[in-house]
């Protein structure tokens, strides 16, 4: 039916008319949608409210932190964005021919972030945000050693790969065949160099940019629960929160650190810190240390032991 309607308007010759009309329209609302945007960030630029960025790993806290800042976000000023679920949920839902859609995070940065008013992430990986000195960069780290172990077992025993977005699935699935035949000790050898290392040192370099920063440790979090959220609120200038929002939120941090991920699954997701001394031989974690010295040295604090 539509077919034959534009084959009558292209004989009236009023079609291209048409065609030009729509375009103008979306044009202008495109525009005013601009204008709006720029007004806000006047406004929030006028509050002194910079936006902040979330800076943290896979296997970092990250689904934690993020379930913690959309409870309490609303009651701040701040708009909470996280990019990284809304790429891999259209991802997913419109099929991307893409085997790794979070590219278009790093690729077009300038597309996503806005300087005011925002509170994007956690973002999992090292991203060039333009004009990056002007945000608040905050920095959710965990001990490296634990980050390879966790990674590991969840690609291998935990992660779901049936519901990602099917190029992503494919790689997923190709990684962890790798794993499995390499083992865990190979594993954090070599990713120890081809993930840890780039991404803490790409991390530091944007907090020694940053005017405004802070570092949160994984074992410092894990042990005072309510340190993160005292964090948070601080950061999103929230002063109080009522009992029952305190409630709701504490829900998060009340689960079995001792249960299995499922039944079929070999490996303790216990959350807890320095969980590698029972997982790597005595040689992969000498040889992890002297990979990662200069890492603890630009982190202090970051290493769980001590």
């Amino acid at each position: 039916m539509k077919k034959i309607i534009k084959n009558y308007l292209i004989k009236l010759k009023i079609y291209n008319n048409l065609r030009q009309l729509k375009l103008r329209a979306a044009k202008d609302k495109y525009n005013d949608k601009f204008i709006f945007d720029s007004l806000n960030q006047y406004n929030l630029h006028k509050d002194n409210l910079n936006s902040i960025i979330i800076w943290s790993t896979h296997k970092g806290a990250s689904t934690l932190v993020n379930k913690l800042i959309n409870s309490i976000s609303n009651h701040s000023k701040f708009t909470h964005f996280d990019v990284e679920s809304d790429i891999a949920r259209l991802s997913q839902k419109y099929q991307f021919k893409h085997k790794n859609p979070i590219q278009l995070l790093e690729k077009f940065p300038e597309v996503i972030f806005r300087k005011y008013g925002f509170i994007y992430g956690p973002i999992r990986q090292p991203v060039l945000v333009p004009n990056i000195e002007d945000y608040t960069n905050i920095f959710i780290l965990r001990d490296p050693r634990d980050l390879l172990v966790s990674f590991f077992y969840w690609i291998t025993a935990g992660r779901q790969h049936f519901s990602l977005h099917k190029q992503t699935m494919e790689s997923s699935k190709k990684m962890k065949e790798y794993l499995l035949n390499i083992g865990l000790d190979n594993f954090c050898l070599e990713y120890v160099e081809k993930w840890i290392v780039p991404t803490f040192d790409s991390y530091k370099k944007i907090y020694d940019k940053s005017k405004n920063k802070r570092v949160l440790y994984y074992h410092e979090i894990i042990s005072n629960n309510k340190k993160l959220l005292d964090e948070l609120m601080d950061i999103l200038k929230i002063n109080n929160l009522e009992n029952e929002d305190l409630n709701n939120i504490q829900k998060y941090f009340d689960f079995d650190f001792y249960q299995k991920k499922n039944e079929n699954s070999f490996h303790m997701r216990s959350g807890k810190s320095a969980q590698f001394i029972n997982h790597l031989s005595n040689d992969t974690i000498n040889a992890l240390n002297n990979k990662l010295s200069h890492i603890y040295t630009k982190w202090p604090k970051l290493d769980c032991t001590k």
